[in-house]
């Protein structure tokens, strides 16, 4: 399940919204104005050093084209989550994706919201853009598992080419937040199967 989410490719065009917030940064990072990488590792590094300050990951996957993926369970911002790391066999490090799943009970707009704000704090420097497709229903969460909301934020670093996207899919029951770098997009546009981009407008 977490390869197909991993390989969806999250960049869109976007109605721009400006969002201004705080909160607490993502773990093992410095407030930066670039996307340079994902958690303490930098684009292009090699799978041995991650793995080597990581340790053993609780599942790992080839996913063809030189791409594997390895995954850790871990806890960001009080939200216990699966990290995932997508290294290339040459290209080393080139995406990142937290993927939190929204259980019965859980509150997926506070989920979003909290790792919206992290990601804000950690890129204070550049500005977001937003999109939200929501129907008049009395329950976003109930909304979003049926299909009729969804939510996506994106922050684009255009020194590197990287961007960061924490959305909510239409239809699913996860919280994600992808990082991804320029070598992960030229990477999926070489792939027929690699699934569009979150789609929130009404149909």
């Amino acid at each position: 399940m977490f390869r197909r989410r991993f390989l969806r490719q999250s960049q869109a065009a976007l109605a721009i919204v400006i969002v201004l917030m705080a909160a607490a940064p993502l773990p093992a990072q410095t407030r930066s104005m670039m996307i340079e990488g994902f958690e303490a590792f930098r684009w292009g590094t090699p799978m041995a050093d991650i793995l080597a300050a990581r340790g053993e990951p609780a599942q790992k996957e080839s996913v063809g084209d030189g791409l594997s993926l390895i995954a850790y369970r871990e806890t960001v911002s009080g939200i216990p989550l699966v990290a995932v790391y997508g290294v290339h066999e040459t290209a080393g490090l080139i995406k990142g994706q937290y993927t939190a799943d929204v259980n019965r009970g859980d509150d997926c707009l506070e989920m979003f919201v909290t790792l919206r704000e992290s990601v804000n704090a950690q890129y204070p420097l550049l500005r977001p853009v937003e999109r939200r497709f929501h129907r008049e229903v009395d329950d976003f969460c109930e909304a979003v598992s049926i299909g009729e909301a969804g939510w996506m934020v994106q922050w684009n670093d255009p020194a590197t080419e990287s961007f960061i996207s924490v959305y909510i899919r239409a239809g699913t029951s996860t919280v994600e937040v992808a990082f991804e770098s320029k070598a992960f997009q030229d990477w999926a546009a070489q792939r027929d199967d690699s699934p569009s981009a979150p789609n929130y407008a009404p149909n």
